[in-house]
C-alpha cells in the first residue's frame, strides 16, 4: 500500500524521492522492506541516519520542509 501511494503522489507532484520517517520506522523490518519495495518502483529513498525517525525527526523535516518552501519563493 505504501508503494501504492508513493506512486499516485509521485505522479501528481512530479517526484521521485521518497524518505521514510515517523514511529512505525523504528521498526527493522517495515523500513528494510519498504524501502525496496519503493526501490524496486523506481524511487529514491531516504532513511535516518543522524536522527531519530520519531517525533524529533519529524519535526526537523518539517522544518526543513517549511525552509525549502521559503527559499523557493
Amino acid at each position: 500500500m505504501i508503494v501504492e501511494v508513493a506512486g499516485q503522489a509521485a505522479c501528481s507532484r512530479d517526484v521521485h524521492v521518497i524518505g521514510l520517517t515517523g514511529g512505525c520506522y523504528q521498526n527493522k523490518l517495515l523500513t528494510e522492506k519498504t524501502a525496496f519495495l519503493l526501490r524496486q518502483a523506481g524511487f529514491e529513498v531516504l532513511l535516518h541516519a543522524a536522527v531519530p525517525p520519531n517525533d524529533g525527526g519529524i519535526a526537523l523535516g518539517q522544518a526543513a520542509a517549511a525552509l525549502a518552501r521559503v527559499a523557493n519563493r
